[in-house]
């Protein structure tokens, strides 16, 4: 079942176009991320095998470095997860409706971020009680290690 869009087919088409673009730069930003959080650590900085003793801090630099890469792959997979769900919306009629109020989601904001789940209000009022939630949680397990620091006085 196809559902109404709010949107003309030009819009369509130029919400298309966003998502492609978005896609093919996404998956190229993948192909990057991947080759630097696969890097071997044994490799030195020109990306031949080294034959000198690696000192442990720079060992440590260079996992902290594969570390970030591997954040960075897991934060690029998930976007370009989000723009071919928003694909799939697309498909079936259900792009650029709130998935929290069920309003139109903006133009402007779906040409800006094309994978957008949210109008603006709702993805603000959302990244405001993900703030909240993560302060609370730091404030949680703050009280949990003064209480500990008590109990073993």
């Amino acid at each position: 079942m196809r559902l109404e869009t709010p949107y003309t087919n030009s819009e369509l088409q130029q919400i298309r176009t966003a998502l492609a673009e978005r896609e093919a730069r996404l998956t190229m930003m993948l192909a990057t991320a991947k080759q630097e959080a696969l890097q071997d650590l044994s490799m030195d900085a020109v990306g031949e095998v080294s034959h000198r003793h690696t000192h442990p801090a720079d060992t440590g630099a260079m996992e902290y470095d594969q570390s970030l890469a591997l954040d960075s792959l897991e934060r690029i997979n998930h976007q370009l997860s989000e723009v071919q769900a928003a694909k799939g919306r697309l498909a079936i009629g259900s792009f650029g409706t709130c998935e929290e109020c069920e309003e139109s989601v903006a133009m402007a904001r779906l040409l800006k971020v094309p994978e957008a789940r949210y109008c603006g209000p709702c993805q603000r009022a959302l990244e405001e009680s993900e703030k909240l939630h993560r302060h609370t949680s730091r404030l949680d397990a703050q009280v949990v290690e003064s209480s500990d620091v008590v109990d073993k006085a």
